[in-house]
């Protein structure tokens, strides 16, 4: 499903996401694009239904965009499996049950917060948002176990 990472380019907006573990945390502060790349993605599923042109290395129609209880709790029931699911403010819509969820799926999950939640996943996981306007792109807060700081573009 993901091999090196998410990769998605449209006229005029690229995104970066490596992909080193079953779980990436998304972190940031406001303003780094986090909301905004939710966005694009939404974007960028919409515009695939329109035939919009979209290189991407990965198939559009497997993300999964949670923002909300209600839609977790869906995807949760439906108990989707293979998908990439992007869950935003992760920590209002933190459970037991999402825990479980996220263990014992066959998904790829990207975790995306204010703060470093890195007890889910491993330290290599763990990335910063950068955002130049456009493009958007994550980098490994953690290199080989050190805190890496990450200049704000």
């Amino acid at each position: 499903m993901v091999k090196n990472g998410i990769y998605i380019k449209t006229e005029g907006t690229e995104l970066h996401i490596p992909i080193y573990d079953k779980i990436t945390v998304i972190t940031g502060d406001s303003a780094t694009g986090k909301t905004k790349m939710m966005g694009f993605l939404k974007a960028c599923k919409n515009a695939r239904k329109n035939n919009t042109k979209i290189e991407s290395s990965i198939d559009i129609n497997d993300i999964l965009l949670v923002s909300d209880e209600d839609m977790l709790k869906m995807i949760i029931e439906k108990n989707e499996s293979e998908k990439i699911i992007f869950i935003d403010r992760f920590n209002n819509v933190y459970s037991e049950e999402l825990l479980t969820f996220m263990n014992d799926s066959r998904n790829i999950f990207i975790i995306i917060g204010h703060r470093n939640i890195s007890e889910l996943t491993s330290q290599d996981a763990v990335l910063a948002m950068q955002c130049d306007g456009n493009n958007y792109y994550c980098e490994q807060i953690y290199k080989n176990g050190i805190l890496h700081p990450i200049e704000r573009v």
